[in-house]
């Protein structure tokens, strides 16, 4: 999967396909900080960008709210006999709170029942302004990488984010069964019922009860008329070649 990538599109596919990582902030005071770690939900935004629904009550926010240096470690090794052959990487970065409605409800779509907290007075949204990452993607492959490579530029991703649910919501009410045939194809996840979740530059998320599974795109995309393109091309490929009309997506 991850032998034709670079190391910064292995740390944004990290980011984007992981469910949880893991949150190391600083607990204490400036002068003598401890390191802290916990487990969080992962989500991020179109361009690739971490994002973490957190209550004040949590400690990491209590550490976050003092110092919003912080580091989120996304691992893949799903299955293996040995853990550390898969890919990992530590992000690095600093939170800011945010209120963008439209990333809100791109972290409860990925993460259904967190929307119970949605209206909570102590729950708050997150995204790390991400400052650089270390990824090791097996024996050799070690690499410290800034920003600017593993964050998309924000002209990429911003016609897509603002069509983003009206793409979803298409999918959803009319081709189930191209979302449960991407499913079977491009991620070998059997089972009927994927919703789509998200949207992205590089590929697409689907959900099945508390399975998420991620789908690359071959080529990035930056708009909606793109990503139907896309869509159906695939859904050729998955039919094994049967013609695919433009009004079946």
């Amino acid at each position: 999967m991850y032998d034709d990538k670079s190391p910064e599109q292995i740390v944004r596919r990290l980011i984007r396909s992981r469910v949880k990582a893991t949150l190391a902030t600083l607990l204490g005071s400036s002068s003598c900080a401890e390191p802290y770690a916990s487990l969080t939900l992962n989500a991020c935004d179109h361009q690739a960008r971490p994002l973490i629904f957190i209550s004040n009550l949590a400690v990491h926010t209590k550490n976050i709210r003092k110092n919003p240096v912080s580091s989120l470690m996304f691992e893949e090794n799903d299955g293996l006999t040995d853990p550390l052959s898969g890919p990992r990487a530590s992000v690095q970065g600093v939170w800011e709170e945010i209120e963008d409605p439209e990333v809100k409800q791109r972290f409860f779509r990925r993460h259904e029942h967190a929307r119970r907290y949605e209206n909570a007075h102590d729950f708050f949204l997150f995204r790390m302004n991400v400052e650089r990452a270390h990824l090791v993607a097996g024996f050799g492959r070690i690499h410290w990488i800034n920003a600017e490579k593993i964050i998309l530029a924000e002209e990429a991703a911003a016609e897509l984010k603002k069509q983003e649910a009206g793409v979803i919501e298409h999918m959803n009410a009319g081709h189930r069964d191209a979302l449960d045939l991407y499913a079977s194809v491009y991620a070998s996840a059997g089972g009927t019922g994927w919703l789509m979740t998200g949207v992205d530059p590089e590929g697409f998320d689907l959900r099945r009860e508390d399975r998420l599974i991620r789908i690359d795109f071959e080529k990035p995309i930056a708009n909606a008329s793109e990503a139907k393109t896309r869509l159906i091309d695939m859904l050729h490929r998955a039919r094994g070649g049967a013609p695919v009309s433009a009004g079946s997506i």
